[in-house]
């Protein structure tokens, strides 16, 4: 990672405990771990010398919106990046996307992509800086996220889908 001591790699069940302190997400995190056991997604976790920092998965038959799917049906997604507020700036998104775009050269994948909001021109900027690009695609996604209590919190997103040719890497 750069600007960070740390490393990512696959998640681990003896991960859990540590994402879910991090990240209270609920069952989501076994519900990730039993996916990726399953094949369906790889569930990347970062860390640092200290603790977990951030996490995504990366989903091997491609987006998972209907309508990104439809336009977009081989490209391998990203999704469910998210850093530690404390850790943010230093790396950590950079080395997972970069894990991430690793593993889907390594199955033969040409492209990758993500959504990213309207209202985070943060992760846009990242994103673009690592060479995604606009796909064309618009997306809008109404969802549920637990609160720190655990509680369901009802959110709507509405964004961009970027994409990044992995042809180069071959």
């Amino acid at each position: 990672m750069t600007g960070v001591t740390g490393w990512v790699r696959e998640c681990r069940a003896a991960d859990l405990p540590a994402l879910a302190a991090v990240f209270p997400l609920g069952n989501a995190h076994l519900e990730r771990l039993d996916g990726q056991n399953a094949g369906r997604w790889l569930y990347l976790v970062a860390f640092s010398a200290e603790a977990v920092v951030g996490h995504c998965l990366v989903h091997w038959n491609g987006p998972t919106l209907d309508g990104v799917r439809a336009a977009l049906p081989d490209c391998v997604e990203i999704n469910h990046l998210q850093v530690a507020a404390q850790a943010r700036g230093r790396g950590v998104g950079s080395a997972l996307l970069l894990d991430a775009e690793t593993n889907a050269v390594v199955r033969r994948r040409s492209t990758i992509g993500l959504g990213v909001g309207d209202d985070n021109a943060d992760a846009r900027r990242l994103y673009l800086s690592l060479g995604y690009a606009p796909s064309g695609v618009r997306y809008a996604v109404d969802y549920e996220y637990p609160d720190e209590a655990g509680e369901p919190v009802a959110a709507h997103e509405a964004g961009d889908f970027l994409i990044k040719s992995l042809t180069e890497w071959r």
